[in-house]
């Protein structure tokens, strides 16, 4: 099977917003092997992604038809998403499509993969949650701005790890955390859309 030139990876709203806002350059992605070892899977497996690769970021996203009335202009398809949509746009509830459903020609953000390791998840320290995306609060849409969110209430936390793992818990589930497994870390970073995308 032909590897894509241009692979696509998904990201939650949360995380697609930590991308624009420039607060999130690293991501980890749990390996299909849970049971090797290190070694193991180094000798025996490689990353879904390598040094080099651009990707294309699939996200929350909604079709929309623009129509210009009373203009003679035909109307046509556009792309919501939900990371920065802006209510009354549409009128009426939105029904968001979840990404892993985002055609290729919907993209819109691009990351370049700068560095790969394998590490064991709870390795991940503290300026890497950073780097992950789970600095301080900068925002009023919790309840303590200036601390770190807990994904899982609302709540804050107090350093940018724990805020990490809220997250990886809430995203697959109860003891996901403390089973530790071997993840791929990825550093990337933004790019413009490629050419001959």
């Amino acid at each position: 099977m032909t590897k894509s030139k241009y692979p696509p990876i998904l990201f939650n709203t949360e995380m697609v917003q930590a991308i624009l806002e420039n607060r999130k350059k690293q991501t980890r992605r749990a390996n299909n092997h849970p049971y090797f070892s290190k070694e193991e899977l180094l000798e025996h497996t490689l990353p879904k992604y390598q040094i080099g690769d651009i990707l294309w970021v699939r996200e929350t996203f909604k079709v929309a038809i623009r129509e210009y009335p009373g203009k003679n202009i035909p109307s046509e398809k556009i792309f919501l998403y939900k990371a920065t949509y802006e209510p009354g746009i549409i009128l009426g509830k939105i029904k968001w499509e979840p990404s892993i459903y985002m055609p290729k020609e919907a993209a819109r953000i691009f990351l370049e993969v700068t560095n790969v390791r394998l590490e064991r998840l709870q390795d991940i320290s503290e300026s890497d949650a950073i780097a992950e995306g789970f600095g301080k609060i900068i925002n009023t849409q919790f309840e303590h701005p200036g601390w770190f969110v807990n994904h899982l209430n609302k709540h804050h936390m107090f350093c940018a790890v724990d805020s990490f793992a809220s997250m990886w818990v809430k995203l697959y589930g109860t003891g996901s955390w403390k089973q530790n497994p071997f993840v791929w870390v990825y550093d990337f970073e933004r790019i413009n859309k490629p050419a001959d995308f």
